[in-house]
């Protein structure tokens, strides 16, 4: 930690944020600041030079852009902003307001990153360690109406002693950001979500929180809303259905003092993940009247559900040895008492300067989830607590959401400064998406039962979400990490260094849920152009930007891009064209067989969720699906196809065939639906380069509602070809839904091993 800094505080007088927003009416005004920002080499030395900062940002790119620094995603530029995280950043604003008799000034802030202090003039108001809570602090008895707010930013938490991805291992900082094998070491600094100013006037709305319990019969629900105003008050509280029809409607007055309101609800619409049933989205609204004739209102939004982690079927009986012990933990998603099999991915930040992203590009991105038929993001513990816009999209998408905390691959310190850190900012980060219809499952963070982290149930960083998950939101489940004892994480690639394909990993694998895998490909052409100089575009080398972006070297030399997988397969590769062609295909088939496999598993397993949705800036090569300007890969598509609710699946067994060998493909038919569905009859035919080689049919009739059935084995003799492709389409003649497509591989043994084109090394 750099000198100066002191034990995390939160002053008296702040406040948190409520949950849903403040409508105003006579006692608000909002104003917008106009911040500059410099560096220093202290906290207590201003800065010779500041620029204009456009907030919510970084300073990073404020700094870089009023200086003209090139692209930090191009090629090696990325190295040029690393010097700021090591200096003291100050943002200044100017104030020039001077409340009217009976107003405050109110400085109201959702997030900066990450310890720092804020200041009117030389007068210290409010000291914060952390980036998730939003506050707001009370500015009035500071103004003299000729000031400048100024907020110090300290440099970026390391942990000592420690290196990469350690040094976040004592704050709440994204682990991510130090450096990993898709995103390079860039820490973001800055106001990264919005702040403003709020001219306040009267009655005022200080606490609200609306809670319910669906009864056993689903449709009826007990609620309890709290709210606690500034001054007594007249109120009214309303309830209005999805289609804005008054449900429920209380009036009363009240002491400047907490005060709550109970009542049964009826007839409700219950609130369901995507491809199960409807998003049903109810307000809640309380509008207060004080005597002088203030008035203030709130409102936010509530779904109707219940979220729960059972064991599934059989757990109970494993393990079967004496004595028993523990049996695998639950991880079955169960919404309204309906089991539900979570189909996804990973959701890792799409900007590295996450203060950038912004509703568009939540909503796009989250519009591409929902239509590739997810019902579940998974946002990876070493990424951000999203703004508040993501947990309001997902609400009406149906998106559930498994949130992390921000631990990750790391040994989280039990040093009692760290832990407070922790404390409030979990505590923060609970309350303000506790009331989200998504959230179904709140996790500790990322793999940190492994040997690489260190950590136990008895880590006092987890006991503590732990507890504090239990106070606030017990309704929800909890986990202490990913994965647990019967889960996996793994593989990532088409072909493991061990020669195994990823059909053999799969088809060998019971687990109760995959909640990572991934297969890797090269990005196409406008993302490399974005990521690699023309002079180093191909082919892929060490040394180059191909190492930067994450192309070589992730992990060992030839990781991600996997150029001597490609050419085992394929022979050499003599282009990008090719390069990315290829390794494009094996994305797309090495995705279909794992998660259509992990369906087949049900009902042992319940989750599918791959390593990862999207990318945080142009990488080479990845197992991303969506690209960073957040276009799909072909991937997106073969995922899409794959979790489509009810389809005709084929259980491959490998992708490269020889010549004499007999093709072998098991259909089962898939229907993860709360429906019974009648499928008739399919067909299944593999052709060798467009020429029919074999056909078989299946008379499926009906499948009962989320149920699967194996049904006949495709086979035939490969002929003698030097190198072919493979396809086997599976096809019903009264749907053109239920067509599922795989293609493979077919060459001799010297032609799949030929001697490689492309050196990584020259």
């Amino acid at each position: 930690m750099p000198a100066g800094l002191k034990y995390p505080e939160i002053r008296s007088d702040s406040q948190d944020f409520l949950r849903g927003e403040a409508l105003v009416s006579n006692c608000y005004r909002k104003i917008q600041l106009q911040f500059q920002v410099g560096y220093s080499d202290g906290i207590d030395i201003p800065p010779t030079v500041t620029v204009p900062a456009v907030v919510p940002g970084a300073v990073q790119l404020d700094w870089a852009r009023a200086h003209e620094y090139p692209p930090y995603y191009h090629g090696e530029n990325w190295k040029m902003y690393q010097w700021m995280e090591d200096v003291f950043w100050h943002y200044s604003a100017a104030l020039n307001i001077l409340p009217a008799e009976g107003e405050r000034v109110i400085l109201c802030s959702k997030g900066i990153d990450y310890q720092y202090r804020i200041r009117v003039g030389e007068q210290i108001i409010y000291e914060y360690e952390g980036m998730f809570r939003h506050f707001s602090v009370d500015l009035t008895p500071y103004l003299t109406g000729n000031d400048m707010l100024y907020i110090d930013l300290y440099p970026v938490p390391k942990r000592e002693g420690t290196n990469g991805r350690s040094q976040a291992s004592a704050s709440c900082k994204p682990a991510v950001s130090y450096g990993w094998d898709w995103h390079p070491r860039l820490i973001p600094l800055g106001i990264w979500d919005d702040i403003w100013i709020e001219i306040r006037k009267g009655i005022e709305i200080k606490y609200a929180e609306f809670s319910y319990k669906l009864q056993p019969e689903q449709k009826k629900a007990d609620f309890r809303f709290e709210f606690e105003s500034s001054e007594a008050c007249s109120y009214r509280f309303e309830i209005l259905s999805p289609k804005n029809r008054s449900i429920y409607v209380s009036s009363g007055s009240c002491r400047p003092e907490s005060t709550r309101i109970s009542g049964h609800l009826s007839e409700l619409s219950l609130w369901w993940p995507n491809g199960y049933g409807e998003q049903p989205l109810y307000r809640v609204r309380l509008e207060t009247e004080s005597e002088s004739g203030g008035r203030c209102a709130y409102e936010t939004r509530v779904g109707f559900r219940k979220s729960e982690l059972v064991m599934h079927e059989g757990a109970w009986e494993k393990p079967d040895q004496m004595p028993k012990s523990r049996s695998n933990p639950p991880i079955t998603m169960q919404i309204n008492g309906r089991k539900i099999f979570c189909k996804g991915s990973n959701w890792v930040p799409p900007q590295i300067f996450y203060g950038c992203i912004t509703e568009n590009e939540y909503r796009t991105l989250l519009t591409m989830a929902k239509e590739a038929n997810f019902n579940m993001l998974r946002v990876w513990g070493g990424g951000i607590v999203n703004k508040d816009v993501f947990y309001d999209i997902c609400d009406e998408m149906g998106l559930m959401v498994w949130q992390e905390f921000p631990l990750t691959c790391n040994n989280y310190s039990d040093d009692l400064r760290y832990l407070s850190v922790l404390d409030q900012e979990s505590q923060a980060i609970i309350r303000r998406l506790k009331g989200h219809a998504c959230l179904a499952l709140w996790c500790g963070g990322n793999e940190l039962f492994n040997k690489w982290s260190g950590m136990t149930e008895q880590s006092r960083a987890l006991r503590l979400l732990n507890k504090n998950c239990y106070i606030l939101d017990q309704d929800t489940p909890f986990i202490m990490t990913s994965p647990l004892s019967g889960m996996a994480h793994g593989g990532y690639h088409f072909r493991e260094p061990d020669g195994r394909e990823v059909y053999e990993v799969i088809n060998s694998s019971n687990n109760t849920a995959y909640t990572e895998f991934g297969v890797s490909s090269v990005s196409d052409e406008s993302i490399l152009a974005m990521a690699i100089p023309p002079d180093e575009m191909f082919p892929p080398k060490l040394g180059t930007s191909w190492v930067s972006h994450h192309g070589l070297q992730a992990f060992y030399e030839d990781c991600w891009t996997c150029v001597r997988v490609l050419e085992y397969y394929f022979g050499p590769i003599k282009d990008l064209n090719a390069l990315i062609k290829y390794s494009s295909l094996l994305q797309c088939e090495g995705l279909k067989a794992v998660f259509e496999e992990a369906r087949r598993q049900q009902p042992v397993c319940s989750m599918a969720l791959s390593w990862n949705f999207n990318e945080t800036w142009p990488t080479a090569a990845g197992n991303h699906i969506v690209t960073w300007d957040r276009r799909p890969k072909p991937a997106y598509t073969a995922v899409r196809d794959a979790l489509r609710p009810v389809m005709v699946s084929a259980k491959n067994v490998r992708f490269l065939w020889r010549p004499g060998q007999t093709f072998e493909s098991e259909l089962w038919a898939l229907n993860d639906s709360f429906d019974a569905v009648e499928f008739g009859e399919v067909s299944a035919v593999l052709t060798v380069d467009d020429a029919e080689l074999t056909r078989i049919s299946w008379h499926i009739g009906v499948l009962s509602p989320q149920t699967n059935r194996r049904g006949p084995t495709c086979r035939a003799v490969l002929p003698d070809l030097d190198a072919a492709e493979l396809v086997l389409t599976v096809f019903s003649s009264e749907s053109a839904a239920l067509t599922s497509v795989y293609r493979f591989r077919l060459a001799r043994e010297e032609k799949a091993e030929s001697k490689a084109a492309v050196s990584l090394n020259q």
